[in-house]
């Protein structure tokens, strides 16, 4: 659910900033922050929380807007481990984690659509796609780059498309480096 998304966002900018960002925060978005973590929220209403936090945070360049959703990457990356360490542990591998992240991205409770996500074969490459109206392509590249970390895994990333060149969605070329 975005409940669950949204008040990491929330969590993120308090984490960045404290009160004094949460009152610009409000004043950006126009309206109370206060959203459930179990409640289902439109993905506009997502948008729009990120497009404010951005604001407030001063990303503007498309090079600080990516940056931005690579630090909060890293954020959401603590929160799944901390919250959901089962669903991590099954898999053993970096590459094992990858060819069942339709399944591991399913089992996060606050997922609203598990089928934003899917991998493929292509030779020695796994083959990453990525679909949402966030078309957030740098904090899926965070995460790919966060669980490679947590694997202890180098990796290369090329991509074929992204939705943020106007692409249908993004397909990400995941090499595993030996």
């Amino acid at each position: 659910m975005l409940g669950m998304m949204m008040t990491a966002l929330v969590e993120y900018i308090k984490y960045k900033g404290g009160s004094l960002e949460m009152d610009k925060l409000e004043k950006e978005y126009g309206a109370p922050i206060k959203f459930q973590c179990e409640k289902n929220y439109p993905e506009e209403d997502f948008v729009r929380l990120a497009a404010s936090i951005r604001k407030v945070l001063g990303c503007t360049s498309e090079e600080e807007v990516c940056e931005c959703q690579h630090q909060f990457a890293k954020f959401m990356h603590q929160i799944i481990l901390k919250r959901y360490p089962a669903i991590v542990s099954k898999y053993k591998t970096y590459t094992d984690l990858l060819s069942n992240i339709k399944e591991a991205h399913s089992q996060i409770p606050f997922i609203k659509n598990s089928e934003k996500l899917w991998s493929e074969r292509r030779g020695e490459d796994l083959i990453i796609h990525y679909r949402s109206p966030t078309k957030f392509d740098c904090f899926f590249d965070g995460m790919l780059k966060e669980f490679a970390k947590q694997y202890s895994t180098k990796i290369e990333i090329k991509y074929e498309k992204k939705m943020t060149k106007g692409d249908d969605e993004t397909v990400a070329l995941v090499r595993i480096i030996k």
